[in-house]
């Protein structure tokens, strides 16, 4: 039994747009982590981007959501429209976070985003509703753990995996207006979903909790007279805008590591590939930019490599060495086959630890971000620390020649 794997890494520039379709006798499977773009979000660049990677009407059998921040999730509106989303895996939120990020979306949202306003609410308020149009939805939450508590973490078992295509939506649009979060079926972190039917490929998501920004917000709302359930609807923050920019002003002054104005360090793993033990036919093709950004060359390396997993980081924090060592720990049975990694925000040096080079055999590290962003990425000294452990810095811009493949065949 023969099965292709096509992993890509789409040229969106300030933002993320990953991508891993299956190929077998019995049809495709698709998955999607992340869908959104800063640098494309203006006019319908990042739209067709998303509409020339899938034909219209494929199924998107899971789509990953790392956190709700713009540049990852304003092509949502333009993929459930192009295409039909079968089941959604999504950190869990509270509802103090919930009305956090709405308030956090209101004071930074642009009008050029492609994101408005109501379609931000309603995928908070209910995702599954949301993206399903006239199709039922599956809504995965994933629990978050303490990445300050167990010093022996659970380790991920690939004979406990739960067959993801098992898992059925609740509801279908129109139906169940009860808040999502109280209706669809919810995991711990480091739960491992397989892959349908024989073949040895797993999904595994973590979700760290660092989410300290919302106990600062919300005692800095109460100072100004006000309560979260308030503030819970973009219409009532609106009504309290002044009131409200006081509070999150407050709280980014109480944390010394926040950046632009962004308290929000959480952001779901995700680790897509096989067991250590496992041997595929692995290949890729990747345009490889430099340092200057002014050198591109192509390369395919076709290789019996074995090293054919994925660590996908989002924008999560990995300073400290807490969260590595306990995804390490956690993916025991996984780890030696990460090959490749998503360095996480967009490189940032506030959100890098390099001792996550160290994590299985990692070749290739991903930078997902736009060539004249006004932040800084992708940090020079994170590229060097990179370069240093012998791992290939490819660096995925807006240009479509910057492009990630990545082929495995599983026989």
């Amino acid at each position: 039994m023969i099965m292709e794997v096509t992993r890509t890494f789409h040229p969106v520039g300030q933002g993320a747009f990953y991508t891993e379709r299956f190929y077998t006798g019995n049809g495709a499977f698709t998955i999607v982590y992340d869908c959104g773009s800063e640098t494309l979000k203006k006019g319908k660049t990042l739209e067709t981007r998303i509409r020339s990677t899938f034909p219209e009407g494929t199924e998107i059998d899971v789509l990953f959501i790392s956190h709700f921040h713009d540049d990852h999730i304003n092509g949502l509106g333009t993929l459930k429209d192009h295409c039909k989303i079968k089941r959604v895996v999504l950190p869990y939120l509270g509802k103090e976070e919930k009305v956090f990020l709405k308030a956090q979306y209101y004071l930074n949202h642009s009008s050029s985003s492609g994101f408005t306003y109501t379609e931000f609410e309603s995928f908070l308020d209910n995702p599954a509703r949301f993206l399903g149009r006239d199709n039922e939805v599956a809504v995965i939450e994933i629990l978050p753990i303490d990445s300050e508590g167990e010093q022996e973490p659970p380790r991920s078992h690939p004979e406990e995996a739960v067959d993801i295509t098992e898992i059925r939506g609740e509801w279908s649009n129109g139906q169940r207006q009860r808040e999502w979060h109280q209706g669809g079926p919810a995991f711990n972190s480091g739960t491992v979903f397989k892959f349908p039917r024989s073949y040895e490929w797993f999904f595994i998501p973590f979700n760290y909790n660092q989410d300290h920004y919302s106990k600062a917000f919300k005692d800095a709302i109460e100072e100004e007279g006000l309560s979260l359930g308030e503030i819970d609807t973009i219409e009532k923050i609106m009504q309290y805008k002044d009131k409200i920019i006081k509070a999150y002003e407050s709280s980014v002054s109480r944390d010394p590591e926040s950046t632009n104005g962004d308290l929000n360090k959480s952001s779901m793993m995700l680790y897509s590939g096989p067991t250590s033990e496992n041997r595929f036919h692995f290949s890729s093709f990747f345009c490889h930019r430099f340092f200057c950004l002014s050198h591109c060359r192509s390369c395919y390396h076709p290789s019996m490599y074995p090293h054919s997993g994925c660590l996908y980081t989002g924008d999560i924090s990995l300073k400290g060495n807490a969260i590595v060592k306990d995804v390490s720990n956690r993916l025991e049975n996984f780890r030696d086959a990460i090959g490749t990694l998503q360095i996480p925000h967009h490189g940032s040096i506030r959100n890098f630890n390099k001792s996550v080079l160290e994590l299985g055999n990692i070749y290739c590290a991903i930078f997902s971000f736009g060539s004249n962003n006004h932040y800084g990425h992708p940090s020079g000294l994170v590229i060097s620390e990179v370069v240093e452990e012998d791992v290939i810095p490819c660096l995925v811009t807006e240009n479509p020649r910057s492009i990630v493949v990545q082929c495995i065949s599983i026989r």
